[in-house]
């Protein structure tokens, strides 16, 4: 099934300045603000307490620990505040990071703001290693035993969950969380288990830790976590922009060069690594991980670029020997009654399915040759419906489509992009408003200014004109037109058949799984094959001006009409 496609994008004129949305200022905004809170409540909480300490005081310590002048206090609040108050205060600050962080992952990788990261059972998973080190009296690590139990634990049981939801090398979000429901099921039994066989004493112990405390913060266990959670801090961010488009759904994130699976399993690992050493020091603390990120997307919006560091801080056969190739500079139209085909086929050239005989080729490379971005860089892809996870503003999920250009010199050319991508689509209008806000067709098309915003050779739209009018049916496929004179090639899924007759080069007509006819639509186009294909009488007639096909079903007329 071998498909080729024209090299460079074609160039574009000079466009206006694109949209720069008023989230931004309020993000940064309210970082400064949470940052100033932090400040205010860690001095706050150091100085309050049974033995009061006067910030003055505390500002005076801390100067002269650091050799920066300041004189010490008397020896009693000194051993309060840097034995007592301080480490509860840095252990707080690590662990709420840390939980907040993980809670921002969690819901970018599913796509849900009620996930947290207990749904994947690190949160009950460390509290077994827990709570059996207290029921049993192991004490192996001296007063070290317990957050090592729970820390590795808390790893073990997200490795297990991963393992089993894994089917033919991929992970699917559903059967995550359906695993992770199951071992969070098993981890809480055997947590009533360990609590039963448990003296009054050890269950005390165990309704303790469980409630979560910070009560027994030391340094040493400051230095525990500090390694885990200045790794998983650094390392989120960097994953920001790609859950921003895993935001779109996993298969246009993967069109838009994202290597979802890796992702996946990385953000996953990187959560476990936070929320299983703030458990382990803890115990369980879970309202942070869940409602931080969700109130802060509320305040400034979905992106994860401030979300993630402001969490921190606040198989069937479906086609048989189908053979279909695509050069530069045309239109192929696939058509065919539902469930022939089309959509698969699409799939299969956009290399999300990996066909069970043959190959596909997308610039004379096995498609499997590409990494996500490489194959990102050369085809462009609108599945059939477009929805988001998160409420991102028009003009972001259309600033999307430039994601694999990241790096790249071309990445100075992204507004003027995205700008005439929704300039083309009509969609410039409402660049400030949520695409979640938008009728249907509404968001048809800027899903379409997505994927012409990312500039690909090739181009695969699966049905693109399904929830439009008649005049944004035309404009879609006269993009489609001028798209392929300016040298990419486009493959577009189409039920309309006049459309297709008039605007394609060549057809496609798939029935059963099979390529029923290929060719141009004036010599595939017969009432015969047509007729035969639907399962419905249809007329093929020349349009009386134009001469372009009229496709037209042959209806039954009643007496008296």
């Amino acid at each position: 099934m071998p498909t080729e496609a024209a090299a460079a994008p074609p160039g574009s004129s000079p466009a206006p300045a694109g949209f720069v949305p008023v989230r931004r200022r309020r993000a940064a905004l309210l970082t400064v603000g949470l940052l100033a809170a932090l400040v205010l409540l860690a001095l706050v909480a150091t100085g309050t307490g049974a033995y009061r300490i006067a910030l003055p005081d505390i500002l005076s310590s801390v100067a002269h620990r650091a050799g920066l002048g300041g004189q010490a206090m008397d020896r009693t609040a000194e051993s309060v505040l840097w034995n007592v108050r301080l480490p509860r205060v840095v252990l707080a600050l690590l662990v709420g990071a840390s939980l907040g962080c993980a809670g921002a992952l969690m819901q970018g990788v599913f796509g849900n703001p009620l996930a947290e990261p207990g749904v994947i059972g690190i949160s009950l998973g460390a509290a077994v290693g827990a709570v059996a080190t207290i029921a049993f009296g192991w004490t192996f690590l001296g007063n070290w035993t317990v957050t090592a139990a729970a820390f590795v634990s808390g790893l073990f049981t997200v490795l297990l969950v991963y393992a089993l939801s894994r089917s033919a090398g991929r992970t699917e979000v559903v059967t995550l969380i359906l695993t992770g429901i199951a071992v969070n099921a098993f981890a809480g039994a055997l947590v009533g288990l360990f609590t039963f066989f448990a003296d009054n004493a050890q269950v005390s112990q165990i309704t303790f830790w469980q409630l979560g405390s910070l009560a027994q913060a030391t340094w040493p266990k400051v230095l525990a976590v500090l390694p885990c959670a200045l790794a998983g801090l650094l390392i989120a961010p960097l994953y920001a922009r790609r859950l921003d488009l895993l935001a779109l759904g996993e298969r246009p994130a993967r069109h838009l060069g994202v290597d979802v699976e890796r992702l996946r399993i990385t953000l996953i690992l990187v959560v476990a690594l936070l929320t299983a050493a703030a458990v382990a020091v803890a115990g369980v603390i879970t309202f942070v991980g869940l409602l931080v990120p969700h109130l802060l997307r509320m305040a400034v919006g979905p992106g994860h670029r401030f979300l993630i560091p402001g969490s921190a801080l606040g198989g069937r056969a479906v086609l048989d020997g189908v053979e279909l190739s695509v050069a530069a500079g045309e239109v192929v139209a696939l058509v065919g009654p539902n469930g022939a085909g089309k959509s698969t086929l699409l799939a299969a050239l956009a290399a999300d399915l990996r066909p069970d005989v043959g190959e596909l080729f997308i610039a004379d490379r096995p498609a499997g040759d590409w990494d996500a971005r490489d194959l990102a860089l050369r085809r462009a892809v609108l599945p059939q419906s477009a929805e988001l996870s998160f409420p991102f503003a028009v003009a972001e999920v259309v600033a999307m489509g430039r994601a694999p250009w990241a790096g790249t010199p071309q990445a100075d050319d992204d507004e003027r992009a995205v700008a005439e991508a929704m300039a083309a689509t009509e969609v410039t209008a409402f660049a400030a408003r949520p695409f979640s806000a938008l009728s249907g067709g509404e968001r048809a098309r800027v899903a379409l200014a997505r994927v012409l915003a990312q500039r690909a050779p090739l181009l695969l739209l699966d049905e693109p004109t399904a929830a439009l009018d008649l005049r944004h049916q035309e404009l879609v496929l006269r993009i489609c037109r001028e798209r392929a004179a300016a040298g990419q090639g486009v493959v577009v899924v189409l039920h309309d058949l006049g459309l297709a007759a008039a605007y394609a080069d060549r057809a496609a007509v798939l029935h059963g799984g099979r390529l029923a006819a290929e060719g141009p639509p004036e010599e595939v186009f017969t009432s015969g094959l047509l007729s035969s294909v639907y399962q419905y009488p249809v007329e093929v007639l020349p349009h009386p001006h134009t001469g372009v096909r009229l496709v037209i079903p042959r209806r039954a007329t009643e007496s008296g009409r």
